[in-house]
């Protein structure tokens, strides 16, 4: 009797679990100057859909707390305590002579659970009463684990990648740093250079694996085919089951709510010798995207 109680009541946490795994974020990923705040805008007309913006690296040392459970020693006190459910739980703990150095009251699953609703409560105001929810972010993807954690605790979410042509971006990347920190003279700056044609290649290789591992859930849309190409976003609303309005094209002709560089000085970096590096530097990574 207390085994099939057991099971029914694991079989219960398990499809509360699904059920919640359920939920549609919407997770927007790109570069600095790559097109990520011009996708959160137009999908953020869409009345049943509230995407906030940068949070910094907030996610990347919660990612790591949250794989240290799972790897080293971890790992054990998740297995030993998969099938301790808190009706058990008092009666193990209330009796000196059983072993209680390893019992708690969550196993993988809920452990999974909590960070779930940890990770949505930051996302998901009362006050939004949107169906989709989610963030757009330039910083992850590079040296951290958030994809890969993202996708773990919320396994029906949809991953946008937007990725943009190594010379423009980097250019407008560098004339916005020369904009907001002039005496830093990054046109000058070839080690600035270097750093950046290497983070824009592990970036997008990763989003490129990514999406490659995680067909059904992620999709790349390229920047210069979301502004020249309307089909693009009809096809990126498709995949997202959603349904592009005259509304979201309009979005596409704003100049307002959007980050600009200094087009004066954006011009500069393009000398045949920056754009030899760019191009140099990016052709492996950049040849995914047919750029």
């Amino acid at each position: 009797m207390k085994k099939a109680l057991s099971h029914y009541y694991f079989k219960f946490v398990e499809s509360i679990n699904k059920r919640l795994a359920k939920g549609t974020p919407i997770f927007i990923f790109g570069g600095f100057r790559g097109g990520t705040t011009l996708l959160q805008g137009i999908l953020n007309v869409t009345s049943n859909v509230a995407i906030c913006g940068e949070q910094g690296f907030f996610l990347v040392k919660i990612a790591e707390a949250y794989y240290s459970m799972f790897e080293g020693i971890g790992k054990d006190f998740l297995r030993k305590n998969e099938h301790i459910y808190q009706m058990h739980l008092r009666r193990t703990l209330k009796k000196p002579k059983n072993w209680q150095a390893w019992v708690n009251w969550y196993g993988s699953n809920k452990y999974k659970e909590n960070y779930r609703k940890f990770i949505k409560s930051f996302y998901t105001p009362s006050a939004f009463g949107v169906k989709y929810w989610g963030f757009k972010e330039i910083r992850y993807g590079i040296n951290d684990r958030v994809l890969q954690f993202l996708i773990d605790i919320f396994p029906n979410a949809s991953f946008i990648f937007i990725v943009r042509d190594p010379v423009s971006q980097l250019a407008s990347q560098m004339a916005m740093h020369q904009k907001m920190s002039p005496e830093n003279n990054v046109l000058e700056n070839d080690d600035f250079l270097k750093k950046s044609i290497e983070k824009w290649n592990r970036q997008k290789r990763n989003f490129y694996d990514f999406t490659d591992r995680y067909k059904k859930n992620s999709v790349i849309i390229r920047y210069e085919d979301v502004i020249d190409k309307r089909d693009s976003l009809s096809e990126l609303f498709g995949f997202l089951k959603l349904q592009a309005t005259s509304e979201h094209y309009e979005v596409l002709g704003l100049k307002s709510g959007r980050g600009a560089a200094d087009k004066a000085v954006k011009e500069k970096i393009f000398t045949d010798e920056h754009r030899r590096a760019i191009i140099k530097g990016t052709e492996g990574v950049a040849s995914l995207f047919n750029y």
